[in-house]
């Protein structure tokens, strides 16, 4: 059986640390507090996420209503195709980027150290 005793009592009741024994777990009212807390905001985002994903899911079988006759196998394939193609289409402007920078950078140092006489070993 689960016994409840409180252990060191805080001036704030919620802040009691209690004893929880049948097996051993410490927490206050606070920690459960917070915890449902956190549960009803990870719940209530996770409902509006859910909702903008069926929209989703509705607009794209709109417009392209082959899309439900595909194979679940199909449909994942097609995801990371486009998941990679994504990302390499940025990834290829963000290399390019550093790249220039890298360019940039070697040429300032050159100058720095032409202009300062600093040796570098």
């Amino acid at each position: 059986m689960i016994e409840y005793k409180v252990k060191e009592t805080a001036i704030d009741a919620k802040d009691s640390l209690i004893e929880k024994t049948g097996g051993t777990v410490e927490f206050t009212i606070n920690n459960i507090d917070s915890d449902v807390i956190y549960l009803e905001k990870s719940k209530k985002e996770l409902v509006a996420q859910s909702a903008l994903e069926e929209a989703k899911k509705s607009n794209v079988l709109r417009t392209h209503p082959h899309i439900e006759q595909m194979s679940e196998e199909d449909r994942v394939a097609c995801y990371l195709y486009q998941q990679s193609y994504a990302f390499t289409k940025v990834a290829v402007g963000k290399i390019a980027e550093i790249e220039k920078q890298l360019a940039d950078y070697a040429e300032e140092k050159a100058e720095i150290l032409k202009q300062t006489g600093i040796v570098l070993e």
